[in-house]
Order: structure tokens, then sequence, then C-alpha cells
């Protein structure tokens, strides 16, 4: 995968959670949703992984200075927002 022609290595789980988000951006996830999405419904564990992963993923797509593609929805889940486009 690459970002702006920088060449971006994902794990399996960051590039299913990614597909997830990027196949509805602007649109909020729930936090179960995107577990029993990317974990399987039938996933036991503590929810914090989703944190962990989302903090993965931000470290490998944002840069300094660029708009923050992912969005926490407080008290919702999460979100990939679409960057506006360069000028």
């Amino acid at each position: 995968m690459s970002r702006g022609g920088e060449s971006i290595t994902l794990t399996g789980r960051e590039f299913e959670l990614l597909h997830l988000l990027l196949r509805q951006p602007n649109q909020v996830h729930s936090r179960e949703a995107i577990l029993n999405a990317v974990w399987g419904e039938q996933w036991v564990g503590d929810d914090n992984v989703l944190d962990v992963y989302i903090r993965a993923l931000r470290r490998k797509l944002e840069r300094e200075g660029q708009p923050t593609l992912m969005q926490t929805v407080r008290g919702v889940g999460f979100m990939l927002k679409e960057a506006p486009p360069r000028a």
C-alpha cells in the first residue's frame, strides 16, 4: 500500500480495519460493529485492542501538517474522513 508515493506496510488486521473504514468514508462505525467485522463475532477480549490498532494506523497513515483522516467520535466509534483535495 502507498500514500503520497510513500510505501506503507500494514499488518493483516490493520489492512482489514482500514478496508472496513474505506468502504464507507464519512460514516461513523461503532466500536462493536468494527470489532465484529474485523475480529469476528466470537472474539472475546478487551475492546481496547481497537484503540491500539487505530493508533497504529494513524501513525502509519497520517502526517504532521496534513488533515487528520481517522476520526474518533466520542462514545460512538470511529470514521475515516475524506481529506480535502490539495490546492
